[in-house]
């Protein structure tokens, strides 16, 4: 995870969306909103962490963790559970 985690009435900067690939979003109750054009992403809160990586709608994009688990792609609001890695 890259980003520190954030609560209602945070921004969160540098995020991909549809409207362009380095974009504020508002974090809410049960959102994330793009600053630039008011997309809505719904994610259960609060935001874990956010990553970086590809997704089915373009190579480059990023990914908010919700406290479900699941990484939602900002870009597309696709759904993803993250893959655990054998590292560790």
């Amino acid at each position: 995870m890259q980003r520190m985690t954030r609560n209602p009435g945070d921004r969160l900067f540098g995020m991909a969306c549809a409207c362009g690939v380095s974009r504020p979003f508002a974090v809410t109750a049960d959102a994330l909103v793009c600053d630039d054009c008011g997309r809505r992403i719904n994610f259960v809160t609060p935001v874990m962490g956010v990553e970086d990586g590809p997704c089915e709608c373009g190579a480059a994009t990023t990914f908010v963790l919700e406290a479900t688990g699941d990484l939602i792609c900002t870009r597309c609001g696709h759904r993803r559970v993250p893959e655990l890695s054998d590292a560790g």
